[in-house]
């Protein structure tokens, strides 16, 4: 599983630098041919996958005041500073509603590839497990059926056009360990050996929900206290990763061949 956190209708280009071309990408990992449409992909609270950074950070100042939101960033080899993460914080007693989002890393464009939430519910107001699945199955559709889910583990599975999945795969997978989505590439790993790994990851690929419920028993009542939940567009970030990592393989491969010129354009010394 990877590790959780750890775009309205846009086509997000596919993105890959010199050295890797998109056909050279498995055909899993190709986006729909008229691009990503973020309006197609499920949302947390209007935050929807593949929406652009401007977007989400319009939508998390309606939602929250300006003090409990907080942007992480990080400089760019270009000198540039990107945002990484959008995080919301509350005074969570008794009650707090937090957003984290996920931005991709560089060099395609900035846009929402996972957003996760937490819920605390008012403790003299907790609703029943039965009203938030409900809910849950309203807004997402039916949850899988799958290993290790249940009535306070629940998950989905989307393609990038917003079409439910019904996926199969090992025994000891299941849907909803995937919906952690890393937004930067891994270090010291190639793009020649970040392929192949990620294309025996069936979490490498398509749109993931998942929805983790804390209950309590309340006079024979099962009711919810906690509401964890985490939504990623795993195969956009699959794409920005490697992107990522080729952007880092091109820059030193340049570096190295205007190195070698400059040493050409020496004159030898004299004998």
């Amino acid at each position: 599983m990877r590790t959780s956190i750890r775009l309205l209708g846009i086509a997000i280009v596919t993105a890959v630098s010199v050295g890797l071309q998109a056909q050279d990408l498995p055909a899993i990992f190709a986006a729909p041919a008229a691009g990503v449409s973020a309006a197609k992909l499920p949302d947390i609270k209007g935050l929807h996958l593949a929406m652009t950074q401007e977007e989400a950070v319009a939508i998390i100042k309606s939602l929250y005041p300006a003090n409990a939101i907080r942007m992480d960033s990080s400089k760019q080899a270009d000198g540039t500073v990107r945002i990484t993460t959008i995080k919301t914080g509350q005074d969570c007693n008794p009650v707090c509603d937090t957003i984290n989002v996920a931005i991709n890393y560089p060099p395609n464009p900035a846009h929402v590839v996972g957003i996760s939430r937490t819920v605390k519910s008012d403790p003299s107001h907790r609703p029943t497990v039965d009203t938030v699945v409900a809910s849950l199955r309203q807004k997402y559709g039916q949850e899988l059926h799958s290993p290790g889910t249940g009535p306070t583990l629940l998950a989905w599975e989307w393609d990038e056009n917003g079409q439910p999945i019904n996926p199969s795969g090992p025994s000891n997978w299941s849907p909803a360990d995937c919906a952690g989505v890393s937004v930067s590439p891994p270090g010291g790993v190639t793009v020649a050996d970040m392929i192949p790994h990620y294309t025996r990851d069936l979490c490498s690929r398509n749109v993931y929900l998942r929805v983790q419920l804390v209950t309590l028993n309340v006079s024979g009542l099962q009711v919810v206290d906690q509401i964890y939940m985490s939504l990623a567009e795993q195969s956009m970030a699959t794409r920005d990763a490697i992107a990522a990592q080729q952007a880092v393989e091109d820059a030193n491969a340049a570096k190295q061949k205007q190195q070698l010129k400059n040493a050409q354009q020496q004159k030898a010394p004299s004998l």
